[in-house]
């Protein structure tokens, strides 16, 4: 029952992520696709993560690097484009459920 209900909205929801998607890509000059996370690369990551936080906004830490992850480990080392995106990758909040007005203080908070 529940599963279908969520299904009949999928549409709905997918609409959202679309229009909060879209603006987020305007104003961060990006060309993100997926409905899952908002993720951008940002130099001063873990102090616009503190602002962020300080402002009541969550964000989240969506990549590692799977090379130095303990259970994917193989030793192997040198990979400075996965290194260089572990220390750079927030995700912004991004689901159906927020409201444009929200979606501008996230905005106005970063830039």
């Amino acid at each position: 029952y529940v599963a279908l209900q969520n299904l009949r909205k999928l549409d709905k929801k997918k609409e959202r992520l679309s229009e909060i998607r879209k603006r987020y890509n305007f104003v961060f000059d990006l060309n993100n696709t997926s409905d899952h996370l908002y993720r951008i690369s940002i130099d001063n990551r873990d102090e616009v993560k503190t602002h962020l936080k300080s402002n009541e906004i969550t964000t989240g830490i969506h990549y590692q690097c799977l090379h130095l992850h303990p259970l994917f480990s193989s030793g192997v080392t040198g990979l400075r484009q996965s290194e260089k995106e572990q220390e750079r990758t927030l995700s912004l909040p991004f689901h159906e459920g927020l409201s444009d007005a929200e979606v501008e203080r996230v905005i106005e908070v970063i830039v």
